[in-house]
């Protein structure tokens, strides 16, 4: 009974720690990320409300780098904080969304992997 006892401890706590390594508040994505740019310093993609994901680039009507859509994004999860990211050439991520103080943390796996203040963002103009 005691070996039960302090397994289930064991599990419960390390079932916490992975949590509070991805620190804040839980999000509902579908009602906070639409129209919001994840800009991280290596990319600058924006949640477009009909579930596209644009790469802002270099800009509308660019000729070598325009404003383009690059896949899909949609929440999920039993608090509406699981994003996942369905990319044009195949690659799919899922990330769990948190606030933090005036950021928002992209964590996978416990871990924080994305930190951006989510500025607001344009899908007008982009190609397929």
């Amino acid at each position: 009974m005691k070996k039960r006892v302090l397994v289930g401890a064991i599990l419960t706590l390390g079932a916490a720690n992975a949590m509070a390594a991805c620190p804040g508040v839980s999000i509902d994505a579908a009602t906070v990320l639409p129209g919001k740019a994840i800009s991280d310093g290596t990319s600058n993609e924006v949640h477009c409300s009909n579930g596209d994901l644009v790469e802002i680039a270099e800009g509308v009507g660019h000729p070598v780098d325009p404003t383009r859509v690059v896949g899909s994004w949609s929440a999920s999860g039993s608090d509406g904080s699981d994003v996942t990211y369905n990319y044009s050439g195949g690659d799919s991520f899922t990330f769990t969304v948190r606030k933090n103080g005036s950021n928002y943390n992209f964590c996978r796996g416990g871990n924080v992997d994305i930190v951006s203040t989510l500025p607001s963002g344009s899908c007008g103009g982009a190609v397929n």
